[in-house]
């Protein structure tokens, strides 16, 4: 596991070759949510393809509440297919309830909701 690194209200770090845990800290704003999307498609750019994605873990129990702009950001970057698994623990039903109106709007059905981070790598890891 690689050191983790601090950047504008999220902690990010890679797991495995490509598999990326992240954690969103507070509120999620339009700007925070830029960041993030810049910095996974920046990744995506260089490293990933359809055929080899990212998977992505969260940790959600230090999320806030997200702005409809952060919304916007996240939803588009969930559109783009070199994005595999997501798997997401410690959400909020009100992030599953978000999240739920957001892969339908985008026609996704990667995301899962887990309540331990060993259950949320279990599922990331199969194939």
């Amino acid at each position: 596991m690689s050191e983790s690194q601090q950047k504008n209200g999220f902690i990010i770090h890679r797991i495995e070759d490509d598999i990326l845990f992240f954690s969103f800290t507070g509120d999620l704003s339009k700007e925070i949510a830029s960041d993030f999307s810049e910095y996974i498609h920046d990744l995506l750019e260089k490293e990933y393809s359809v055929e080899r994605p990212l998977r992505l873990i969260s940790n959600s129990a230090y999320e806030g509440h997200s702005s409809p702009g952060a919304r916007r950001h996240i939803s588009k970057l969930l559109t783009d297919k070199r994005i595999g698994r997501i798997a997401i623990y410690n959400g909020s039903a009100i992030l599953r309830v978000i999240m739920s109106f957001i892969l339908r709007a985008i026609r996704r059905d990667n995301v899962r909701f887990f309540d331990t981070e060993v259950d949320s790598i279990n599922w990331i890891k199969e194939q």
